[in-house]
């Protein structure tokens, strides 16, 4: 079995994958660099009252911290190269089962003194497509850093996350916890139930995140307006182009975030006896 029909397998049957090794040592470099500046950029802007509906802030003694970067190409339309040099696409294309738009892009921060993210779904529909959520790790992310967790399988099943809550209260199941090394992307379905404890450790996490999602799925659902699809598979067919020809250089469009599309809501158990995973 080859590693791209071992992802296949793990993702259709856990509900996640890993890929090793999937940025070469200078990307990783590269990225890491530029996250940086993204983060002292858009700390600026937020403390000057700009971008807030993209950029989400937190205090923390008395120092305001970014913790989330929205629309993360208007900010580093770097990134977009992203989507082909590690085969990013192609992956997901593969997975998914047909052409795919990148629906969001986001850079987020776990910080020393953030909390857990308590168990979700990315999507609260119970759609048949398959919705791909890619995390690009440029740190590595062990126990200690608050590390992803994933209940493996329950993208196949429609419990609600509370009930999934309560079975592991009970013992009755158990997570996986996704250690990962900086380089490493991990895959999971928009339905994998997943989370992640408290940083305990003095470092921060950083992670780019997409959500990929078949054309088919994205021409049948009136949350994506016409415009917007034509501008995504236009950045997507540019990028695929330029990689052919070993050409990372892209431009963001003009005026590629002014279509602003509904994304399905998470789902979360908000029930106030459900005793969390500790």
């Amino acid at each position: 079995m080859t590693q791209t029909q071992q992802w296949y397998v793990d993702f259709h049957n856990q509900g996640y994958g890993v890929i090793k090794q999937a940025l070469s040592a200078s990307l990783l470099n590269q990225l890491q660099q530029l996250s940086l500046q993204v983060m002292e950029n858009t700390t600026a802007l937020a403390d000057n009252e700009q971008q807030l509906e993209r950029i989400a802030v937190g205090q923390y003694q008395g120092t305001r911290f970014v913790s989330r970067v929205n629309d993360l190409f208007l900010f580093a339309p770097q990134f977009i190269d992203l989507l082909v040099q590690p085969n990013i696409i192609q992956i997901a294309e593969h997975i998914i089962g047909e052409p795919v738009l990148p629906i969001y892009e986001s850079l987020l921060v776990k910080h020393p003194w953030d909390n857990a993210f308590d168990w979700h779904r990315d999507v609260n529909t119970n759609t048949t497509d398959t919705i791909l959520t890619v995390g690009v790790y440029l740190d590595d992310a062990y126990a200690e850093q608050g590390a992803l967790k994933v209940l493996a399988g329950s993208h196949l099943n429609t419990k609600t996350v509370c009930n999934y809550k309560r079975d592991l209260t009970s013992g009755h199941i158990k997570a996986h916890h996704v250690d990962v090394k900086a380089a490493e992307v991990v895959f999971h379905h928009a339905r994998t139930i997943h989370g992640s404890n408290k940083q305990k450790s003095d470092s921060q996490r950083r992670t780019i995140y997409f959500e990929f999602r078949g054309l088919s799925h994205i021409h049948n659902n009136p949350n994506f307006p016409k415009r917007w699809v034509q501008q995504r598979q236009a950045l997507v067919d540019t990028v695929k182009n330029a990689a052919q020809e070993r050409r990372y250089d892209q431009a963001i469009p003009s005026h590629f975030y002014d279509c602003k599309i509904i994304i399905d809501a998470a789902e979360y158990c908000f029930e106030p006896d459900c005793v969390a995973d500790k």
